[in-house]
């Protein structure tokens, strides 16, 4: 198939490439994707072939309707992080037609992220890329926002990003962190719905993905 361009990413940091060590043809709702796997990276490709450009193109202002849904029900401008838990939640779309139990656990993990900047401080794992809470004990919460992955599930070799907010909204200044002896400045209050780069249009696309599932009325 030809193939199209989907993302774009105005970068050259390392954390974003890697070497291919294996590809695999998966299907997901009768369609045929190529995915290629990397050995030293968190992050794989999933190649999207041309016939998927209408739907891509139908999804555009679903985009834009969950980004504007998003940003309103903040009470501040802060961040929203946890886009793996969101990713699981579109994997699970795609595989289930959406029925009321998924719409349950969807709402939860919306209300669970929102809430934890407000109530926790909270941490995210490198491997997944999901939200953990950081209880006042210091320990860490038994699983994630979206309750896919529990503390024992792999977690031995771990390395964890701790982010703190800070609900005044005159504090403006700037975080430095510590990750693998590389600084990296963090704005308390970025624009953007996700820390992570690599997960932004992930977390759009899980919204969008029920918004148009609703639309088609495939949702009841």
């Amino acid at each position: 198939c030809q193939p199209i361009e989907t993302l774009i990413f105005n970068t050259l940091d390392e954390r974003y490439f890697g070497i291919v060590t294996e590809i695999k043809q998966i299907e997901i709702e009768n369609k045929i994707f190529l995915q290629f796997f990397n050995q030293t990276r968190p992050f794989h490709t999933l190649l999207l072939c041309s016939n998927t450009e209408q739907s891509l193109l139908e999804l555009k202002e679903c985009i834009t309707t969950s980004h504007h849904t998003l940003t309103n029900i903040l009470l501040t401008k802060q961040v929203l992080y946890g886009g793996g838990c969101s990713e699981s939640m579109q994997i699970f779309f795609l595989k289930n037609r959406m029925n009321h139990l998924s719409i349950h656990y969807l709402l939860k993990i919306f209300r669970n992220i929102i809430h934890a900047q407000y109530d926790h401080n909270y941490i995210i794992d490198r491997i997944h890329g999901h939200l953990w809470y950081l209880l006042e004990n210091d320990e860490i919460s038994k699983t994630c926002a979206c309750e896919l992955y529990s503390i024992t599930d792999h977690h031995v070799q771990i390395e964890w990003r701790k982010l703190f907010f800070y609900i005044d909204d005159d504090n403006q200044e700037e975080n430095k962190i510590q990750d693998h002896n590389e600084f990296f400045i963090r704005n308390l209050y970025p624009k953007y719905l996700d820390n992570f780069h690599m997960r932004t249009n992930a977390f759009k696309i899980a919204i969008e993905t029920a918004i148009n599932l609703h639309l088609t009325s495939i949702c009841f």
